[in-house]
């Protein structure tokens, strides 16, 4: 989901936090590579949703394998 603001630009709704970041690499990270000039997809999270879920699943690996 996003929506433009006309200050920040286009904006994209992270599904984990519930917040509006800025659509670009400094809070999304890409799905495709970043040759892929045309078609750019985003991951659904933002970057901190993103790192704590791989932290949550990193231990929850780590726990199962214990």
């Amino acid at each position: 989901m996003t929506r433009d603001d006309p200050i920040l630009g286009t904006e994209k709704r992270c599904p984990r936090c519930g917040e509006w970041w800025p659509l670009d690499d400094e809070f999304f990270y890409r799905a495709t590579p970043v040759h892929r000039l045309r078609g750019a997809r985003w991951q659904a999270y933002c970057r901190a949703c993103w790192t704590e879920r791989s932290a949550e699943r990193y231990r929850a690996r780590k726990a199962a394998a214990a």
